[in-house]
């Protein structure tokens, strides 16, 4: 039985569900874009997925970057079971979309953070699981592509297996994490977001926009 549920069911242009995700609107100080709740940027298309849509547009001369971010944060949290996600994504130069957890008892980056998937484009994606007291990290390169993948994570008390289309790609055991906050007892809430600049650095003038990352589904059961 699933813990958390989303298949996105809904009539086009629809918000994704309020009782399973919000919004987290702002401009993060080190990168570009603003996320904001409106339906031009998260929104069902009426056939089984959403959409996190990242926009540029010229302003007065200004570029102006606009995308969204939603988390689980306020209604969902689980410590250890199995998370999966259906998506596809759109990799590009200067944007950063991302699939990832945070800890719910202590603020970042005592927490603790998972990256399921993290595209950094040009086709790089990468999972990693952080120390949160240094600045060690284990982690996987993925290649990248324009298709569907189903991703999954199968979390223990002491050990993570990750892996893409039923093929494990990495294991994070607790031994091998100095300062792991992921044992029982540690709920960790999920994020959805498509980033612009920051690490990635800034979109050439090549990238064409509307910029998407689609997702079919995501699964949570213990």
């Amino acid at each position: 039985m699933f813990t958390f549920s989303d298949d996105f069911a809904g009539a086009a242009g629809s918000t994704p569900d309020p009782t399973k995700w919000t919004h987290e609107p702002g401009s993060p100080d080190d990168q570009l874009e603003q996320y904001v709740n409106d339906r031009q940027h998260s929104f069902l298309d009426g056939n089984g997925h959403l959409i996190l849509r990242a926009t540029r547009e010229t302003v007065r001369g200004n570029t102006i970057y606009k995308s969204a971010r939603i988390t689980t944060m306020e209604t969902f949290s689980q410590s250890q079971g199995h998370f999966e996600a259906s998506l596809k994504v759109n990799s590009q130069k200067g944007l950063w979309p991302a699939w990832w957890m945070l800890g719910t008892l202590e603020d970042w980056p005592q927490g603790g953070e998972i990256d399921f998937l993290e595209d950094f484009g040009d086709n790089h994606q990468e999972t990693s699981v952080h120390d949160p007291t240094s600045a060690t990290s284990k982690y996987a390169e993925l290649s990248g592509d324009a298709a569907w993948h189903i991703y999954r994570m199968d979390w223990t008390t002491t050990s993570m297996t990750f892996s893409r289309d039923g093929k494990q790609y990495l294991t994070v055991k607790k031994s091998e994490v100095p300062h792991w906050p992921y044992g029982a007892g540690r709920p960790m809430y999920m994020i959805l977001n498509l980033a612009v600049g920051g690490l990635v650095g800034t979109p050439p003038a090549s990238v064409t926009f509307p910029v998407d990352i689609t997702v079919g589904y995501v699964h949570v059961w213990k």
